[in-house]
């Protein structure tokens, strides 16, 4: 009885913390779609609280100057505004239940309008990026505690 309530006790006063990994997408910006030559790249990582979407976006070869970069929906409604300028680098603070469903099922994607381009020169789709995992052995892993 003892050891249930030092167990009880014990799982009150530490609570059982969860480790989240972050999870990262990245877009390979493209004006293919109207004949550009311009590239670019987005990088976004979820925190793994949840709490925040901090990203990295550039470019490289805009016809005309940028005048308006932002996430679009599915739907092609707008998420969020980007600042202006390459890189593009911020925190999209808050993302909801549904931006953070959106952007796991890779529905969401980076544009970048130019003035000759009103309707955007470059995009892409953010895509989950799956990290490789090197293969252990039962002797590596073992090796590392000897």
């Amino acid at each position: 009885m003892r050891m249930w309530c030092v167990l009880l006790v014990t799982l009150l006063l530490f609570p059982l913390a969860s480790a989240h990994a972050d999870e990262v997408f990245v877009a390979a910006l493209s004006g293919a779609r109207v004949g550009s030559p311009a590239t670019g790249t987005a990088t976004f990582t979820l925190r793994g609280d949840l709490s925040a979407i901090d990203y990295v976006v550039t470019y490289d070869n805009l016809s005309s100057p940028e005048y308006m970069a932002h996430v679009h929906r599915a739907d092609d409604a707008i998420a969020i505004f980007l600042p202006m300028g390459t890189p593009k680098i911020g925190t999209w603070l808050d993302p909801n239940a549904h931006d953070v469903f959106e952007l796991r099922n890779e529905e969401l994607y980076v544009n970048i309008h130019s003035e000759y381009y009103p309707t955007g020169e470059i995009r892409g789709t953010l895509r989950r990026q799956v990290l490789p995992v090197e293969p252990s052995t039962w002797g590596a892993i073992k090796a590392l505690y000897r």
